[in-house]
């Protein structure tokens, strides 16, 4: 007869029935079944928390920038404050997926490549939550569309037509950047789960990176600035380099879990944060520079308009992030290297919450009124009019000149 030793006093024995292994391998990371309901309780609730938390700040950042639904005219719009308030919080869902898709793409083409192109196990299931990440980013971008068409013909959702939704999706720059994020979000869920190559994951990043990209190219501020080109081509940077930071970190949490994969993966992301820190940065800076059009009252500015707290909590933002970078390099790269990745990740989850928060004010900066500000042409009419000798009409719009009263004549402008 074999004696059992009894259990310890405070453990409780779990036999193998009980016991979960990871990707079917050897139990060394093995987990006691009852312990999972109470892993997916609490991640449940802290995900719960966590997009109340976005959408209480979102709505926050509405109201001081002046981006908020009115409500008399939400009353007079027959789409109702339901549909008014639905476009932004769709806009930071679809921008929540869309920074999900780019990261775990990220991790899976960059961050953790196999040996000869071949994708290790950590890759495989990074591919497989990009494609969830893309098929929610294509949801939430068509719920988005619905609303906006929605909140611009004045009626509910379920009282469109056909021909409203088509003139929409076809002659509005809104629908047509719709339709760009549709088609490349639903290439992504159905082409992600079919990925076996470090080559073909960098092809999926690129189209991820494209999807964000042409949409803020066509419906941003940038669209109707006066330095177009400048304008598009640094947004374009800065969306790309806050889409590889910000989804990074969260898929490196995320997914490099095994012992083997953090130390490795997180090393190869310092690098990256690093360099999508000055760009975005950089780009930030001129783009703000560009919405004051070089004013001398950059204070004023920025202090007496909701637009200008927001793009100064943006900033804050920022160079908080900054400092979280700094922090990684001298302190917790160094700890995780050793063996100890629980400093790691406990800072790790700080800096996703913090960008995640930037990313929210964000949204809400790209639906407030911008800065309303002379363009450079006007105002050098304007001098030009001031130093001249008689009075002088508006500019007549229709024929590009103004008459001249002292003569009776028409003059070009310069």
């Amino acid at each position: 007869m074999t004696a059992t030793r009894p259990a310890r006093e405070g453990r409780t024995l779990v036999g193998p029935a009980d016991l979960v292994t990871l990707d079917g391998g050897s139990p060394e990371a093995t987990t006691p079944a009852p312990n999972r309901a109470s892993w997916a309780r609490r991640h449940v609730r802290a995900l719960t928390a966590g997009s109340l938390g976005l959408v209480g700040l979102l709505v926050l950042a509405l109201v001081v920038g002046g981006g908020d639904p009115d409500p008399a005219a939400s009353e007079l719009n027959g789409a109702g404050p339901l549909v008014s308030w639905g476009v932004p919080i769709s806009r930071l869902a679809a921008r929540v997926a869309a920074l999900g898709t780019v990261g775990t793409l990220l991790f899976a083409a960059v961050l953790l490549p196999g040996p000869r192109q071949a994708l290790p196990a950590a890759s495989r299931r990074a591919l497989h939550a990009a494609s969830l990440w893309a098929g929610a980013w294509a949801g939430a971008t068509a719920l988005n569309a619905v609303f906006t068409v929605s909140d611009l013909v004045g009626v509910p959702p379920t009282a469109l037509t056909s021909s409203s939704v088509q003139i929409f999706l076809t002659d509005v720059s809104a629908g047509r950047a719709a339709l760009v994020v549709l088609a490349a979000a639903g290439f992504l869920t159905l082409a992600a789960r079919r990925c076996t190559g470090t080559g073909s994951a960098a092809l999926l990043l690129v189209v991820a990176l494209s999807g964000l990209v042409v949409p803020a190219v066509l419906t941003g501020h940038s669209s109707a600035a006066d330095d177009h080109v400048l304008a598009v081509t640094n947004l374009s940077v800065h969306v790309v380099g806050a889409a590889v930071w910000v989804g990074g970190l969260i898929a490196l949490l995320v997914h490099g879990r095994g012992r083997e994969d953090l130390a490795p993966a997180a090393t190869r992301f310092s690098v990256v944060a690093l360099a999508c820190f000055l760009a975005t940065g950089a780009s930030g800076l001129l783009a703000a520079w560009l919405v004051l059009g070089g004013s001398t009252d950059v204070l004023s500015a920025l202090t007496g308009t909701g637009y200008g707290w927001l793009l100064i909590a943006k900033t804050a933002g920022l160079a908080a992030l900054g400092l979280f970078g700094w922090h990684h390099r001298r302190r917790t790269l160094l700890a995780l290297r050793a063996g100890r990745r629980r400093a790691f990740r406990r800072f790790a989850v700080g800096e996703a919450v913090v960008m995640l928060a930037t990313i929210t004010v964000a949204v809400a900066l790209s639906a407030s009124p911008r800065l309303r500000r002379t363009p450079r042409r006007r105002r050098r009419s304007q001098a030009r009019r001031k130093r001249s000798r008689g009075p002088r009409r508006p500019p007549n719009r229709a024929s590009r000149t103004w008459p001249d009263t002292t003569t009776g004549t028409c003059r070009s402008p310069c």
